[in-house]
């Protein structure tokens, strides 16, 4: 026999396992993906930005060279030339300011120290180089020109170049450890998966059986109720007697033909009547008593007077049986024929 609890209880626990297993796989999958995401976010804060910081350096180094060209070609006049070599020495020095403020690793660290110097030198150059446009000190000018701008200058350019180069390279590598770690994760989530199905196959496997077995009990207990069913239904058409069902409260809930036949009500009419729709008003109380007595005692036979449909009242003898928990079962047999037999022999006795 199968153990149609066990079963339920065995798929509610899967249900469970699987639950748990996919919040299980869930979690770590977010962790796991916030671990390359601020691995991903590292590499653009520390390499990809840095990089970015130290090229517009370069680029407002090349700036200030191409303005020094322009001036010793005298294509430009002082006043637009103080103005874009000052411009350009302040993105200069926020961009290393920026840039000093991200992660350094060891090998950096001593080009950052040697640059810094070189910026240093560089901007009291071009303070000098400023001083010399805004006074317009043509001498002074060229003297900074030939003398010292030109090679702190592309010394500042070959730094910051050795700095990218550096940068990149060690992006690489970060590059490189993130890729392996998705590639890493991604292998692992595969293996989990694999072993969870192969646990859960052949669970579930046993399981579906015992519920295909529960589902063919189940059909078989199906056809014996049908079969259970008409047998009844047989039983109470062709009894040759007046078969009312009542329910606690002793409402019509089923009857035969012939409990139609004796009331003359049809059949739709009867199940929306109570049995004391049936009984004359002056039997209702004496109805009340049987019913109690019929529950304490579980079976009873009474004789009782019932009204038809046209009114006319016949005598009847019911055997009523409490159907625990469900109502009542009562046999209903006409009398009146045997009552009048009564009469008409008393009738007879008392004349002679």
């Amino acid at each position: 026999m199968v153990n149609r609890k066990k079963a339920s209880l065995e798929l509610t626990l899967l249900v469970a396992i699987m639950s748990l297993f996919i919040i299980g796989v869930s979690v770590y999958s977010v962790l796991k993906i916030n671990r390359l995401n601020k691995s991903s976010k590292e590499l653009y804060d520390d390499r990809i930005l840095p990089t970015d910081q130290l090229a517009d350096i370069r680029y407002n180094t090349f700036k200030i060279i191409d303005v020094v060209n322009q001036i010793e070609n005298n294509q430009i006049d002082y006043s637009l030339a103080f103005d874009k070599i000052a411009k350009a020495q302040v993105d200069i020095n926020l961009n290393w300011k920026n840039y000093q403020q991200t992660y350094l690793v060891e090998r950096e660290k001593q080009l950052v120290f040697e640059t810094t110097s070189k910026i240093n030198v560089l901007n009291i150059t071009i303070e000098k180089l400023k001083l010399a446009l805004k006074n317009q000190d043509a001498n002074l000018l060229s003297a900074i020109l030939k003398s010292e701008l030109h090679s702190n200058l592309n010394t500042i350019i070959h730094s910051v170049t050795d700095l990218i180069y550096l940068q990149v390279r060690i992006g690489k590598e970060i590059n490189k450890d993130i890729a392996k770690d998705y590639a890493d994760f991604t292998k692992e989530i595969i293996w989990i998966l694999v072993l969870a199905f192969g646990f859960v196959f052949p669970f579930a496997y046993c399981l579906v059986k015992k519920n295909n077995s529960i589902i063919s009990k189940l059909n078989l207990n199906e056809v014996k109720l049908f079969l259970t069913e008409k047998n009844y239904r047989n039983f109470i058409e062709y009894a040759g007697e007046a078969i009312l069902i009542l329910d606690e409260e002793t409402n019509v809930i089923d009857l035969n033909d012939v409990s139609c036949t004796l009331w003359g009500y049809s059949r739709e009419e009867m199940l929306k009547m109570k049995i004391s729709d049936l009984v004359p008003e002056e039997e209702l109380k004496k109805q009340t008593q049987d019913i109690s007595l019929i529950r304490k005692n579980k079976f009873a036979i009474i004789s009782r007077k019932i009204r038809r449909k046209d009114g006319t009242l016949i005598d009847t003898e019911i055997s009523n049986r409490v159907m625990e928990g469900r109502g009542f079962f009562n046999i209903i047999h006409d009398i009146t024929e045997r009552k009048n037999t009564e009469k008409a022999v008393k009738k007879s006795e008392e004349k002679y």
